[in-house]
């Protein structure tokens, strides 16, 4: 089974991904952004704003292909991103160092990423408060600049045509988020049994 968490960072994500992996046995395929961003000296997501858009798209498409790389060796696995959130960062950071080219490909890719999945889990910004982790931009307008692109993107690809795969899991009561997302991971298993 492949499910994926996808939406704005501080949407509590990574925390729900660790969960579903101990409750389901599944290996965890965290995002690739903190490590590209390390092997590149890019200290965290503030210090991208003053990096170049041609920096930028270098960095995000590098972020891009590993995540398909390491998404293709992968039989069954939880990761707390799609895809379609680096395509998103990449097109708030860095949009303007994108040919259509590359953004075509990025986009399909995406979606393919989208559909790949089993189950995927959008979280939406604003239960939670930002936590500085040292890593994440502390930028509430940022997140939900984010926060509405994802949301735009999957209810042009998934909620309007009735995918039946995407859920919305907007409780802020963490035990209610592990129940629901528990009871649709076992909907899941049923019907593949």
């Amino acid at each position: 089974m492949k499910i994926a968490l996808t939406g704005a960072g501080g949407t509590g994500k990574t925390t729900l991904a660790t969960q579903i992996s101990k409750t389901w046995g599944l290996p965890v395929l965290s995002s690739v952004a903190r490590e590209v961003m390390k092997a590149r000296g890019v200290e965290n997501e503030t210090a991208q704003n003053a990096m170049t858009p041609e920096a930028l798209f270098e960095l995000q498409y590098a972020i891009f292909h590993k995540l398909k790389d390491r998404r293709a060796s992968e039989p069954a696995f939880v990761t707390d991103r799609l895809m379609l959130d680096n395509y998103v960062y990449a097109l708030r950071r860095c949009g303007s160092a994108m040919s259509e080219a590359v953004r075509k490909e990025w986009e399909e890719a995406s979606i393919e990423d989208l559909y790949r999945m089993d189950l995927v889990f959008y979280t939406p910004a604003g239960l939670f408060p930002l936590v500085a982790d040292g890593m994440r931009q502390m930028d509430v307008a940022h997140q939900y600049l984010i926060d509405s692109a994802i949301y735009g993107l999957l209810c042009k690809h998934a909620f309007d045509r009735q995918c039946g795969h995407v859920y919305v899991v907007n409780m802020a009561d963490p035990d209610r988020r592990k129940s629901y997302v528990d009871a649709l991971i076992s909907e899941i298993h049923a019907q593949e049994s």
